[in-house]
């Protein structure tokens, strides 16, 4: 998967840059860019893979066209491909020039445009990938000045979020013919459970004026 994401990136940095500019995915030597008029090349190293910190759980239902389980699926994880990139060329300009291509085209959308992906990817499901130029957290390329490994000269940071797709797991229990839910008559006995009737209603009550029982009195 690895060789697949620098693959998609390196189609999209050939498509971005101009024609006669070389791509590679090695970190330079130190040394390189001084006093060699060289063509224009960019090296993209991947110096960092790491899993996202925000991960779904569960599982997932995979159904067919009748909506009839098929399948259960774990949900996909999402690794996080950082890269540097530094560029050669006959001079400071020319090496910041490539760079601010790059700047650029990336800084102008959200996602690898989808005529890029490794066709790898896109059979396991993965069709688009999230594109950050520049991003907040990428290590700084004076780290890897400090360590020797890379020339001082101007870097550039790009970050791939690709998705692993887990496998579909296609082994199922069979479905039950049928479901008994314990409802309906019961054979139990009746045990001499003596069960009462509902008493009649109460009798009317009939009342009368204190004038009537002046007068009954007398």
């Amino acid at each position: 998967m690895m060789d697949a994401v620098t693959s998609s990136l390196g189609a999209w940095l050939t498509h971005t840059l101009p024609s006669e500019t070389t791509i590679t995915f090695d970190l330079p030597d130190n040394g390189t860019h001084a006093g060699v008029a060289s063509d224009a090349q960019v090296s993209a190293y991947l110096y960092d893979v790491r899993e996202e910190p925000h991960r779904n759980s569960g599982v997932l239902s995979v159904r067919d066209d009748r909506a009839q389980l098929t399948g259960r699926q774990d949900p996909p994880r999402v690794f996080q491909f950082s890269y540097i990139l530094t560029a050669q060329g006959r001079n400071a300009l020319a090496r910041q020039h490539l760079l601010g291509a790059v700047l650029q085209a990336g800084g102008c959308r959200h996602a690898l445009p989808a005529e890029f992906v490794a066709t790898s990817l896109v059979e396991r499901g993965i069709r688009s990938m999230a594109l950050a130029v520049a991003p907040h957290d990428a290590l700084a390329a004076t780290h890897l000045w400090a360590a020797s490994l890379l020339p001082p000269g101007p870097a550039l940071s790009i970050a791939l979020l690709a998705p692993l797709v887990p496998d579909i797991d296609y082994a199922l229990a069979p479905a039950p013919r049928e479901v008994s839910l314990g409802i309906g008559n019961s054979d139990l006995p009746d045990a001499g459970i003596t069960r009462r009737s509902r008493s009649g209603g109460r009798g009317r009550i009939e009342e009368t004026p204190t004038a009537m029982r002046g007068f009954m009195a007398g």
